[in-house]
């Protein structure tokens, strides 16, 4: 878990929190928009400075499917709860037939009720697996 978390960390660094200038986020803009017009779809992305509130929006008012890319940011908010002490990698959670979700993962196709499964498991198993139930 210790790769998968580094991992997480690391793919979050480049947007650690930086003093933010109006022209920052107008380049910012201007490059996406230039990247995006070479993927031959629809690019949607959405960006607010926590420290000045400053945002950025390309295609604001179109709705786009998550798909599982919140599991990342879903993971490094268990991750902190875990260094804050607040819940252990270790603690095991019940999983019943009505926690079961469609999608991938192996969770439903390899389901035995009831099950109890480490924190630490669904963490990995959403992560590695793209897990709908572990998530």
């Amino acid at each position: 878990m210790r790769f998968a978390t580094a991992l997480s960390l690391a793919a979050c660094a480049p947007f650690a929190p930086q003093p933010a200038q109006a022209g920052d986020l107008a380049g910012l803009q201007a490059e996406i928009e230039r990247v995006a017009q070479g993927t031959g779809g629809t690019v949607g992305v959405g960006v607010r400075h926590l420290e000045s509130g400053q945002e950025l929006y390309v295609n604001r008012g179109v709705r786009f499917p998550m798909g599982s890319i919140f599991k990342v940011p879903l993971a490094v908010q268990v991750l902190a709860l875990v260094d804050q002490g607040v819940l252990a990698l270790d603690k095991k959670v019940l999983i019943q037939a009505s926690d079961l979700r469609p999608g991938s993962g192996r969770l439903v196709k390899s389901f035995v009720e009831p099950r109890s499964l480490s924190v630490r498991e669904l963490l990995e198993t959403m992560l590695i697996d793209s897990d709908n139930t572990a998530t």
